[in-house]
């Protein structure tokens, strides 16, 4: 492996100008300094490009606002030895990517960097916060982001997929043999919701395309979906420790299913319904043809 190994980090971005600069600014902050980015953009109509192009000369414009896709798009513009694939609404901490690349060795490994929510908005995002946190260091319910370009490419990129298609990825890379690895230093989600209507809506749509992630690898995709986690336990101390939040957090659990229950139930009888539909079978006829114009002056 070269010593010193250009990073390529791909961000796909619409509308994206709330958060965009101070994700930019976290990369710019890295002790790690070999690294491109490439902003792959799909129409944005606010200041997104403006932002982007003051960090960037990498800035693309790609045909999807489907966010794998956008993904895949930019990987292809890539000229690094490994990728790095980050939201426009998430911070790094300084020493994110130097990790990375220091504990990574070729194309068998890939990296898990924990990406911790921001509690600051409130008590629902503390009760996010508490929950993606039980997931640190756990393999059953994380997924990899870096990894080499080889690899990345080897393996197929990312899914066209609505819903799950960093889990399909992990699935892939676990069937694949590639060892995956956590490293200490954490990113941050700023992009937090904070009314419980906002919440449950985000978890009826995820069920609602939450059929086409299952096909993709049933068997294995569906365990990334059972509300008993390990992690749970581990943190069954603080759970006590803080009987407000965990009160809330049973509540978090209990819309989070029931809108996602919904939200797929809601889907198969959209598909049951279609299905019942016959598609109309179009006749071909013999159609005089006139050579009169169709305009008169």
């Amino acid at each position: 492996m070269l010593s010193n190994p250009l990073v390529s980090i791909i961000i796909p971005t619409q509308n994206s100008e709330q958060y965009l600069e101070v994700a930019l600014a976290s990369i710019v902050n890295q002790t790690y300094s070999n690294i491109e980015v490439i902003v792959m953009d799909y129409q944005s109509t606010d200041s997104t490009l403006e932002i982007a192009k003051s960090y960037t000369q990498r800035v693309y414009q790609s045909d999807s606002d489907l966010t794998p896709e956008q993904y895949n798009q930019g990987v292809a513009q890539a000229t690094g030895q490994y990728l790095y694939l980050m939201e426009p609404h998430w911070i790094l901490e300084p020493t994110v990517i130097g990790e990375s690349v220091l504990k990574i060795s070729g194309d068998n490994q890939a990296i898990v960097i924990h990406t911790t929510p921001d509690n600051r908005q409130g008590f629902l995002s503390s009760i996010r916060k508490l929950e993606i946190d039980t997931y640190k260091y756990s393999l059953d319910n994380s997924t990899a982001r870096f990894f080499g370009t080889r690899l990345y490419r080897a393996i197929g990129g990312l899914k066209p997929l609505q819903y799950g298609w960093d889990y399909d990825l992990q699935t892939r890379l676990d069937k694949a043999g590639i060892k995956s690895i956590y490293i200490d230093a954490e990113a941050m989600d700023l992009a937090q919701p904070t009314q419980w209507r906002g919440l449950f809506g985000s978890f009826y749509d995820l069920g609602y395309n939450l059929r086409e992630f299952l096909n993709a690898d049933q068997s294995a995709n569906f365990g990334k979906l059972s509300p008993l986690r390990q992690g749970y336990f581990k943190y069954r101390i603080r759970f006590a420790r803080e009987p407000a939040l965990t009160i809330g957090f049973g509540f978090y659990l209990m819309i989070k299913y029931l809108a996602g229950t919904l939200g797929l139930i809601h889907a198969r009888i959209n598909q049951s319904l279609k299905n019942l539909i016959p598609t109309p079978i179009l006749t071909r006829r013999n159609i005089p043809i006139s050579n009169k114009p169709i305009f008169y002056e």
